[in-house]
């Protein structure tokens, strides 16, 4: 496993889950070493219905996301967390 103590730590925090926890050590230690840890702050807006997908995806490591579909009123979709 890399020596890096935060990539190591999101390795081992990504083993966790599929489809991670099919992947070898080499595997997570490569996705761990592209990671960029991003702090949101409570109600803060990750991102808007009907953007454009971007090129990565997030995982909640601690806390939890709310999902709202947006319209005439705003309909709570879903709750991601840990």
């Amino acid at each position: 496993m890399a020596s890096n103590t935060i990539t190591k730590r999101v390795a081992e925090f990504l083993q966790k889950f599929p489809p991670f926890d099919l992947a070898s050590a080499s595997e997570l230690e490569e996705i761990a070493n592209k990671v960029f840890i991003q702090y949101r702050e409570a109600n803060e807006m990750v991102f808007e219905e009907g953007q454009k997908p971007g090129d990565h995806f997030y995982v909640v490591r601690q806390g939890s996301v709310k999902i709202f579909h947006s319209g005439a009123t705003e309909v709570l979709v879903d709750i991601c967390d840990e």
